[in-house]
């Protein structure tokens, strides 16, 4: 979309009257406003690291933004679980079978994208120190390695499915297929599906995990950390050298609640 139409233009040359008339009324009349503005921040990512490596003397797209085109940027989209639909979703997900069951619980009880879960291995679990640590490779963007706190009840869940899976599988990974085949994105999905009968998708555990610690006061900072947002460098330093006793009982908390509102995942992860 950029280079056909923008790409002869001269690199510094490009002003708001030029955008308009070269890339913003053309793409307009075919795409969507969501996917223009992908579109724009596709060019305007790419000005701002060409500033920073120093390749341009300076970036004339600095105080550019889409909205000053009429275009305004969609709304996220509310959470597909409400809160009392919670109940329902931890049963569903306990009746369904294991694999299923164990992507969408660790989802919903720890805020965790699918991509960190679905490629987890066991390694990744200190199960004395009631730790997850989530490499950073395999974390979203530039999002750092991540340290999710397990509590009795992520324990409980971990037994659980680990009884399971012994039965059927003995390597290191966490979700598995047979005859070796890679446990991929669309494998995962159609898990979350098999619970959710195409009522939410796997990202709307992560909304509700979020949702859930404002709902208890769990302090922003530790709220953001938690799902693993990135945050200003002081606050990752104080995340890091000061706060994990807080996030930790800022998730029990959230496991708490869950138990109270489900008696069939109370049952499940009493011990």
């Amino acid at each position: 979309h950029l280079i056909p139409l923008i790409g002869a233009l001269p690199v510094l040359e490009l002003d708001k009257p030029t955008l308009d008339e070269k890339l913003i009324i053309p793409t307009q009349e075919k795409l969507s406003d969501s996917f223009l503005g992908l579109v724009f921040g596709v060019l305007s990512t790419a000005y701002l690291r060409a500033r920073e490596l120093d390749l341009i003397p300076y970036n004339p797209l600095d105080k550019i933004k889409l909205k000053q085109f009429g275009i305004r940027k969609n709304k996220p989209k509310p959470c597909a679980i409400r809160k009392n639909q919670v109940a329902d979703v931890l049963e569903s997900a306990i009746k369904a079978e294991p694999q299923a069951c164990f992507l969408v619980l660790m989802m919903l009880m720890h805020g965790t994208r699918i991509g960190e879960t679905r490629m987890a291995t066991w390694d990744e679990f200190d199960l004395i120190n009631k730790e997850w640590v989530i490499p950073e490779e395999h974390t979203k963007g530039d999002s750092p390695q991540l340290l999710v706190p397990l509590s009795s009840c992520s324990l409980a869940i971990i037994a659980r499915y680990r009884q399971w899976q012994k039965q059927h599988y003995k390597g290191n990974k966490v979700f598995h297929k047979p005859r070796r085949r890679q446990f991929n994105g669309n494998d995962a999905n159609e898990l979350i599906q098999a619970v959710s009968g195409n009522q939410w998708q796997s990202h709307d555990l992560r909304k509700r995990f979020r949702s859930s610690l404002t709902d208890l006061n769990v302090d922003y900072i530790i709220g953001e950390s938690l799902i693993n947002h990135k945050l200003p460098e002081l606050a990752q330093v104080y995340i890091d050298t000061q706060a994990q006793h807080i996030r930790r009982a800022a998730v029990e908390r959230h496991h708490e609640w869950l138990q109270g509102v489900s008696e069939l995942f109370y049952n499940v992860t009493s011990v």
